[in-house]
């Protein structure tokens, strides 16, 4: 793979993140008042640098447990079924619309 393979990716995965940033400030208008815009900001985007402080240190660990490197993509992969799941349950466009 190396590291022009590396290069690709982290590329592309900037070109996601402004995307990901409209979309938290589209939700943090429908959804809040005005004047708690920035706190709504604040509480879902903080994942973005919370999650690789979390994140880690538990996939050292597994990788250093018995099931080895692959259990970080499946325990990763699990919480991110899950959570899409609650967000397909649970989201709605604004707060009066009819879930979907």
């Amino acid at each position: 793979m190396g590291y022009a393979s590396l290069f690709i990716i982290r590329i592309l995965q900037g070109t996601g993140l402004p995307a990901i940033l409209t979309m938290v400030s589209s939700v943090s208008k429908e959804w809040s008042p005005t004047i708690t815009m920035g706190s709504y900001i604040l509480l879902l985007s903080t994942p973005y640098q919370i999650g690789p402080i979390i994140t880690m240190p538990i996939a050292g660990e597994l990788c250093e447990s018995q099931w080895g490197w692959p259990s970080v993509y499946y325990l990763q992969g699990t919480i991110t079924l899950v959570l899409i799941t609650l967000f397909y349950l649970f989201f709605r466009d604004a707060p009066d619309s009819p879930h979907p």
